[in-house]
């Protein structure tokens, strides 16, 4: 699956989605946006992972999302369901 997201929502997701990004393969950059693909067979794995991180990454005590939390929900919402 192909997706395109800004260059500062990928330096977001670099920073904060540790296990998700092990997915991301065909990475192209533009001045304004960065395009990659996530194979077919690795989607599971990767909304898994991207759900992981936001846990591990986006919310205190596991129980209560802080605001890198919210970017990360918005970031793999607008992946997931965009």
């Amino acid at each position: 699956m192909k997706f395109t997201v800004t260059k500062k929502e990928y330096d977001f997701m670099l920073k904060h989605f540790d296990c998700g990004m092990d997915h991301i393969t065909n990475i192209r950059k533009d001045d304004k946006s960065v395009s990659f693909e996530v194979a077919d067979d690795e989607m599971d794995d990767f909304q898994v992972d991207m759900t992981s991180d936001i846990i591990h990454n986006g919310m205190d005590n596991q129980d209560t999302v802080n605001q890198i939390g919210i970017e990360m929900y918005r970031i793999h919402d607008s992946l997931m369901y965009g």
